[in-house]
């Protein structure tokens, strides 16, 4: 990587320059360095997911959907699916549901004004 702001541009993305519209995409050096730095990741998966886990992940990515369009539907009632209120301030709310299997979801708005 470039950590020098004030040489020439690289347009890569691990380049520290002070354009950074011509440097947001990776070139071939950084995956080298990357690898250099991190060893090689063969294209084979770590693990399987098994039946269960890839029905758990279903479930949960639904549970997520339906539980943040009641929230937007109807903030002022949200309590009412689920959501407890953690945060408020003039700008902005923070809320959290349990969605099962263990899992969590926060939600952050960001309100504009009326």
């Amino acid at each position: 990587t470039d950590e020098n702001f004030e040489n020439i541009d690289l347009r890569s993305c691990m380049d520290y320059t002070n354009n950074f519209k011509r440097s947001k995409h990776p070139d071939e050096t950084n995956y080298e360095t990357l690898v250099s730095m991190y060893g090689a990741v063969s294209n084979r998966r770590l693990r399987s997911v098994s039946a269960q886990e890839d029905t758990r992940s279903n479930y949960i990515q639904k549970k997520h959907t339906e539980l943040v369009e009641k929230l937007l539907e109807k903030r002022e009632i949200a309590h009412l699916f689920g959501w407890r209120l953690i945060h408020k301030k003039s700008y902005g709310e923070e809320y959290e549901s349990v969605v099962g299997s263990g899992c969590r979801l926060r939600v952050h708005l960001l309100l504009t004004e009326h």
